[in-house]
């Protein structure tokens, strides 16, 4: 169904007094899925999804306050199987509390779990708002790093080495991802990476020993 269709079967299926709002829905899963709108009067499902949502999009949808989406993980295109350990496609739910979008903003997880993102500067990044937050790399991890920002398709952008001890700092904006590797050079193809996304206020990021990128006494380490 073409969104218009679905947002007017939307109005007739509201109520009287319609708030209109939007939903920001990023895909940190590492899967695919499609997403659903419920009437709220009939629980029937529809497709809003022309395209599948792939891994590290975030899907914006014009929706209404109360209105909630489900989301349908999709088979792997090469096994037909999904992720889940039982390999069992999940479902999960996302719903618009408000009509100010910083307060609809949900991530994906691994867990295939809706996660409604609270943080004031996250949810305003994944909105479309672009904060500027420099961002500096501590290197105490006893290892020469490679330091790379990463895109939006998840394309890797070589910024330079860190050696053990050293800082390198780097203009950037809340929610820019950015990914610290082992350098080639000292562990061959067994490299260590991990994936951070700038938190915002001009944060400092320590890499430790377990390679673990610690911002003010916590792991904010991604997959």
């Amino acid at each position: 169904m073409p969104p218009s269709a679905w947002m007017e079967e939307a109005e007739k299926a509201n109520c009287a007094h319609i708030v209109d709002a939007m939903i920001y829905i990023s895909n940190e899963s590492g899967t695919r899925f499609d997403v659903f709108w419920i009437n709220p009067k009939t629980q029937t499902l529809t497709q809003i999804t022309l395209d599948p949502v792939e891994p590290r999009i975030v899907a914006p949808y014009n929706t209404h306050v109360d209105q909630v989406l489900e989301l349908h993980e999709i088979p792997d295109a090469t096994t037909g199987e999904c992720s889940s350990p039982e390999q069992v496609c999940r479902r999960t739910y996302a719903k618009a509390h408000s009509e100010d979008k910083t307060k609809n903003v949900y991530k994906i997880t691994k867990d295939f779990e809706a996660v409604h993102v609270t943080d004031n500067l996250r949810a305003r990044a994944y909105a479309g708002e672009t904060i500027a937050s420099a961002l500096t790399f501590q290197n105490s991890s006893g290892e020469t790093v490679d330091i790379f920002w990463v895109d939006h398709t998840g394309n890797k952008v070589h910024l330079g080495p860190l050696n053990p001890g050293g800082t390198a700092a780097f203009d950037s904006f809340v929610g820019n991802e950015f990914a610290v590797q082992e350098s080639g050079e000292s562990c061959g193809d067994s490299c260590r990476i991990t994936h951070v996304k700038n938190p915002g206020n001009d944060p400092t990021i320590v890499i430790q020993e377990r390679f673990q990128a610690m911002y003010q006494g916590r792991d904010i380490s991604e997959p």
